[in-house]
């Protein structure tokens, strides 16, 4: 049960803020926002970007 709410809970937070959060990140990289803010807890964001930057030079 706790694993089963744990996942619940997961899976909410990504439907309700990570799913929005990441429309609203394409909204501004359409409006060619040249300066991204991540936070220092996102670490996956962070190696994303990295990527991403690398591949794009």
């Amino acid at each position: 049960a706790e694993a089963r709410s744990g996942y619940e809970f997961g899976g909410k937070v990504f439907e309700e803020e990570d799913l929005v959060a990441a429309i609203q990140c394409q909204k501004g990289l359409e409006a060619s926002r040249k300066n991204l803010i991540l936070g220092k807890n996102e670490a996956l964001l962070q190696f994303w970007h990295r990527i991403w930057a690398q591949s794009t030079k």
